[in-house]
């Protein structure tokens, strides 16, 4: 009685198959393939459950319709952090490489001290930078402190000089009495392939 008065009230909802076999028509193949397929009154799992919104048999068990099944997660697959999951694509963990920053102890003696006495100011994937205070006089005193023992070259150009030394380890320490910003700037540039692979190919500090 209750399928006869919603197939009344509201026959949009019931398909030309079903209104056949209520006229005592036989159905085709296809109109039963159909019908089996598919029944407007038959109950789905209220939103927000498991499930939601799947057709049920009404005892609480889910209908898997047309054969399609919820993919399981793989088992080789670790569950992602929960601060990975929340970064949109591609988008560099800019936390991570601050961390990084502020742990970072260089093996180079007079660098490192250099380093102690400045701030972690930003830093990237590509380069750490840190700002110290002093002038063109303290840039210089701390190139030739971290350059002692290699080959100096200085240059000069139109924003003053410039010099650059190759450490031991095959890292180059550049003094710039003007970088792109105005202030002078002490820059180590890492090579490819350092021993220290968590170490960005810049290392600045701006004075």
């Amino acid at each position: 009685a209750f399928r006869l008065e919603v197939m009344r009230t509201q026959p949009e909802m019931f398909s030309l198959a079903e209104w056949r076999a209520l006229a005592g028509f036989a159905a085709t193949d296809d109109e039963a393939f159909n019908t089996k397929r598919f029944n407007p009154l038959q109950p789905r799992v209220p939103a927000g459950n498991p499930g939601g919104g799947r057709w049920t048999d009404g005892d609480g068990e889910v209908t898997f319709v047309q054969g399609r099944r919820p993919r399981p997660p793989r088992s080789d697959q670790a569950p992602r952090p929960p601060s990975e999951q929340q970064r949109p694509p591609n988008q560099p963990n800019l936390q991570t490489h601050r961390e990084r920053q502020d742990r970072y102890v260089d093996p180079q003696p007079e660098l490192r001290r250099v380093l102690e006495r400045s701030t972690p100011d930003k830093a990237d994937a590509k380069q750490f930078i840190y700002v110290r205070p002093g002038t063109v006089e303290d840039l210089m005193s701390d190139f030739d402190a971290i350059a002692r023992g290699s080959r100096i070259t200085e240059t000069q150009t139109s924003k003053g000089r410039l010099r650059h030394a190759t450490l031991p380890d095959g890292r180059t320490v550049v003094a710039r009495e003007h970088s792109s910003d105005g202030r002078p700037t002490l820059e180590i540039q890492v090579p490819e392939g350092y021993p220290d692979p968590a170490l960005p190919s810049r290392i600045k500090v701006l004075y």
